[in-house]
């Protein structure tokens, strides 16, 4: 489950089960997955064959899939529609808005709301038509949901999306599974880390989220702190040339690929590491629009090293809980990264702080409340 995926089922999951209707794909499992809760779940085929609602197969497939939804708001008397996306999602809703009046939400993350800059870069908002039907949909939605300061920031400044049907509503963290223990020297040992001064990234292996940079930084590293171990939690599409960025590099006795992990072995790995990083930066249209697993890393105790890009800087406190660099510049991040690896006293100061910090701000239950009341005070 992603981290937008995430955010949604962690705030549905806490509210009352009479309040809510979820709507979402069919996949395989599925069925599984549902029996394993207790919140009502309708599942339609969601995957569009044409995105684009102005085509006639576009036009077509979303009216279909609107008229399945109305049946469902129907027959469940729903009041109001909370979509995951302004595309495709949102603009389901702006039609059975258009057809009945019911009231939406529509959620932002970040990275699919940035515009292209000049050279035509990667990402779904690069299409006209995308962006018309975004629009539409931002202009007639009761209120706008931003997972961060700066996604409401690139709402109201190049969607002109107002203020006052503008909310922030963060992610959170489960901070009674994601919690701090001792370093056990058996878990470690489990782990390869004997005896290794670690440093953990946990995300896709997508460029945006800076693996590449980090790697390139672990050559000066290595030199300050010749037992680093540099552990990636994850996989996708960057997985091959970072294990040949590995190679070219000379880092095999330094890096160490997970693939993907079991959340109990990723809590264990958060857990029993020396600090964490997110050496996230822009690429084309693609920011990291928050970074919930900072926020993980932070409940377990662990100071954390974050890009100066997107959200990110809203998950931590700069020299108390964590750094905030320019992943960009290398030097930087080895900088920062030798600074923790080498002091543990600091470390673990901060990683104390960082605790308390994911306590005080990051509560998923005073996060739902957030919500509870953004939607008592939406307008009819």
């Amino acid at each position: 489950m992603g981290g937008s995926g995430q955010y949604f089922w962690e705030i549905v999951r806490r509210m009352p089960e009479d309040r809510i209707v979820v709507m979402t794909d069919s996949i395989d499992g599925g069925d599984v997955f549902d029996a394993t809760h207790p919140v009502p779940t309708v599942r339609l085929p969601m995957a569009f064959a044409e995105t684009g609602g102005l085509s006639r197969r576009g036009f077509l497939e979303y009216w279909r899939f609107a008229r399945k939804v109305r049946e469902v708001c129907d027959r469940h008397e729903i009041d109001f529609i909370w979509c995951g996306r302004c595309v495709p999602e949102g603009w389901v809703a702006w039609q059975v808005n258009r057809l009945t009046g019911l009231p939406y939400l529509v959620s932002a993350h970040g990275e699919e709301v940035t515009l292209p800059v000049a050279g035509g870069q990667s990402g779904v908002m690069t299409s006209r038509q995308h962006r018309w039907m975004a629009r539409q949909v931002f202009k007639r939605a009761a209120g706008v949901v931003a997972n961060s300061d700066n996604t409401r920031r690139i709402l109201r400044s190049d969607w002109a999306v107002p203020g006052g049907r503008l909310h922030r509503l963060t992610p959170g963290v489960d901070s009674d599974f994601f919690r701090p223990v001792d370093p056990c020297p058996a878990t470690r040992y489990r782990l390869g880390w004997t005896n290794r001064r670690v440093l953990v990234t946990v995300g896709r292996l997508h460029a945006r989220k800076g693996h590449g940079l980090m790697l390139a930084a672990l050559r000066r590293v290595r030199e300050e702190v010749p037992n680093v171990l540099y552990a990636i939690v994850g996989d996708g599409p960057e997985r091959e040339n970072l294990a040949r960025q590995v190679a070219d590099l000379r880092l095999q006795n330094h890096v160490q690929f997970f693939g993907e992990a079991e959340r109990a072995m990723m809590l264990q790995i958060y857990q029993q590491a020396d600090a964490f990083v997110l050496p996230n930066r822009q690429v084309g249209t693609e920011i990291e629009g928050f970074g919930m697993v900072l926020l993980e890393a932070q409940a377990c105790g662990k100071p954390v090293i974050a890009g100066a890009s997107g959200g990110t800087a809203e998950t931590l406190r700069q020299f108390e809980t964590g750094l905030l660099v320019d992943a960009t510049d290398t030097d930087a991040l080895a900088s920062a990264a030798c600074l923790l690896l080498l002091n543990p006293q600091l470390s673990e100061r901060m990683g104390r702080a960082a605790r308390a910090w994911a306590l005080q701000q990051f509560k998923w239950t005073a996060l739902v409340e957030q919500f509870g009341g953004l939607v008592a005070n939406m307008p009819d």
